[in-house]
């Protein structure tokens, strides 16, 4: 009987799950085409049955984890990547060997085995296709300067293109790749995404990708491992212009670094994927095109006061016409509420101003719309009546002329209901606070109307997104601003 030699054990065991190693991937400049090729190397020389470390290093990828030799090298001598079913050619054997090195010893790269971007390779990035035009400008002598017959690539970038090419997701003619940095555990990573959708603006389908990866990740526990996405379009050249590129997700309001509780983001991709869906019909813009640019802008760079005005408009023109938005949650609650306070610091974030002032102005402004303008009309035209109340309102130019229009819709509302504009509803607002919150100069103004829009919105929610607008009639202590949220806040 075979026995075992505890001396030697741990030389015997040494290798026994697979060697660790580390993968060094240089950059070539091109986002899209380097994250293809960092997750071919993964494919072929590490495997995805355990975790890898990946780190941008700044000139190149690194990939660190644990693979079986032989396992990997029966995979990568199969002969079928490139040639579909031709066995590698010598040179191409030894571009094959040279890569191991160069990936793991950082030799030099083996350039000397080129190929063209022919099939199987799918349009590896945009920027190597061919001229202005796309395959049009094959027609053209002169502008077949991409991929045809003169654009080369090394065979072993070619290689490693077209393992990673085997993972990546498409969306409507816009290839996804999500990079992630960290140890994660790459099977349940590389391919997260599960969504064929045609939405027909690239800005939007990164965004519905974004908020799409990111909801899915929480489940995975891997959401803070997210760092960026890269893309690459494969439209028609002669309509559009192809690009590839990189959407680093710290700088979105998806950021790694911002603590929003995991719902908000689900709230985001319900809310936006419903309107992306009614802002195209059969690939034709509708009315509501623009507010899906102001989501998209917003979610991409939110620390632009400008882009929070926009969307703020557009969830204006959404309460008006009782679509679900931003600002409203799915279920009756208050978790919407503390949306409002996380978004506005997204993009103010060193703002200093009293919230719960803000409100309680809010709060009475709502009560008294709703009082004077919107009591007396029918369920159908309370919308318009209030988004012309709020036109009035957010077109102030001034502090003083802001304050102006809210206290004379107070004092209206008042003169219907004595309870508007007292603590007996809770409209109380501190008045000395609110001073203070506005601030001294017009940026400090803007970002305190913005924040008065907000509250605005929600505390005005029961009059323009339900049926119940007259809860006030059914108890002497009830409020007609409606604390409790809207359920409407789906995709119709």
């Amino acid at each position: 009987m075979n026995t075992f030699d505890w001396g030697t054990a741990a030389q015997d065991l040494e290798s026994f799950g697979g060697r660790e190693k580390t993968l060094h991937v240089p950059k070539t400049g091109l986002a899209f085409f380097d994250v293809l090729r960092l997750y071919g190397a993964i494919e072929m020389y590490l495997g995805l049955s355990g975790e890898v470390t990946i780190t941008d290093a700044g000139h190149e990828w690194q990939a660190k984890g644990t693979a079986r030799d032989a396992r990997m090298k029966s995979a990568t001598n199969t002969g079928t990547l490139l040639n579909k079913g031709d066995a590698l050619n010598r040179k191409k054997a030894d571009s094959i060997a040279g890569l191991m090195d160069a990936l793991e010893e950082r030799n030099i790269w083996p350039l000397s085995e080129t190929r063209d971007l022919s099939t199987p390779l799918d349009n590896p990035d945009s920027a190597l296709k061919d001229g202005v035009r796309n395959h049009a400008a094959r027609e053209y002598k002169g502008l077949a300067t991409g991929q045809g017959e003169n654009c080369k690539i090394a065979f072993v970038d070619a290689f490693l293109a077209f393992a990673g090419q085997e993972r990546t997701q498409s969306m409507g003619g816009i290839v996804f790749l999500p990079i992630f940095e960290g140890t994660v555990d790459y099977s349940r990573v590389v391919s997260p995404l599960r969504a064929w959708s045609n939405v027909p603006n690239v800005l939007c389908a990164q965004v519905l990708v974004l908020l799409a990866l990111k909801n899915s990740l929480f489940a995975e526990g891997y959401a803070d491992k997210l760092s960026g996405v890269v893309f690459n379009t494969n439209l028609d050249g002669r309509k559009n212009t192809n690009t590839s590129g990189l959407v680093a997700i710290d700088s979105t309001a998806l950021g790694r670094k911002r603590k929003i509780a995991p719902s908000f983001y689900g709230h985001c991709y319900r809310v936006f994927r419903g309107l992306v869906g009614r802002a195209w019909n059969k690939g034709k813009s509708t009315s509501e095109t623009e507010d899906a640019f102001a989501y998209a802008y917003w979610l991409m760079q939110p620390e632009r006061p400008q882009h929070l005005g926009s969307l703020l408009t557009a969830i204006e023109r959404q309460a008006r016409d009782r679509r679900g938005h931003l600002l409203l949650e799915f279920q009756r609650g208050s978790e919407a509420r503390k949306y409002a306070k996380e978004i506005f610091e997204m993009t103010y974030n060193t703002w200093s101003g009293n919230h719960e002032a803000v409100r309680k102005l809010a709060r009475a402004v709502a009560s008294s719309i709703y009082q004077t303008k919107q009591k007396q009309k029918s369920y159908a035209d309370q919308g318009k009546v209030w988004y012309d109340e709020v036109i009035m309102l957010r077109s102030a130019p001034t502090a003083k002329a802001f304050f102006e229009r809210a206290l004379i819709l107070i004092e209206q509302g008042h003169r219907e209901d004595t309870r508007i504009g007292t603590a007996a509803w809770n409209h109380d607002f501190d008045v000395v606070a609110l001073r203070e919150s506005i601030g001294k100069d017009r940026r400090a103004f803007e970002a305190f109307r913005d924040l008065f829009r907000m509250y605005l919105i929600q505390e005005s929610t029961a009059h323009t997104g339900t049926t119940s607008a007259n809860t006030d009639e059914s108890s002497d202590d009830s409020q007609p601003e409606g604390d409790t949220l809207s359920e409407q806040a789906g995709d119709n």
